[in-house]
């Protein structure tokens, strides 16, 4: 966490960047932490990027690799119901590890993810919104640029 957040200090400018950070930052000490780390890495290999799974940075390879690499059974049937959501599938659909969607989403618990999946597969694709904005990724999702 501490190199995350060295990182934040020096990259990340402007109050929505700060949101998200602060937002995401309780994420660190979770299951998932080791994932998180790792994206937080490859989003300051470009030397530019602010640490935000959402920053188009030139670490989205980098990226791509984590989530083949840490994505459960449970990421993938969520990745595939998102990709069944989509008029046109992201990259990484042919996988199930829809790259631009999963590269937040797995800062989730797997129970959490469980349950979007559950709650999108149950209320329909136009739900899915609504369906993630119950998770504990809401706070970070409402930061705005």
């Amino acid at each position: 966490m501490d190199q995350v957040e060295q990182e934040q200090t020096f990259y990340c400018t402007g109050s929505a960047r700060q949101c998200l950070y602060a937002a995401l930052l309780p994420f660190c000490q979770s299951e998932r932490a080791s994932y998180i780390q790792q994206v937080f890495h490859c989003l300051t290999l470009d030397g530019e990027a602010c640490p935000s799974p959402s920053d188009p940075s030139n670490g989205q390879a980098c990226i791509n690799d984590l989530i083949a690499m840490y994505a459960t059974q449970t990421d993938k049937a969520l990745g595939a119901t998102l990709c069944g959501c989509e008029t046109t599938p992201e990259d990484g659909c042919a996988d199930d590890l829809p790259e631009t969607s999963l590269a937040t989403l797995m800062f989730l618990a797997e129970e959490d993810i469980a349950s979007l999946n559950t709650c999108i597969m149950t209320m329909g694709c136009g739900a899915e919104s609504a369906c993630t904005s119950q998770t504990p990724l809401s706070a970070a999702l409402a930061c705005a640029d």
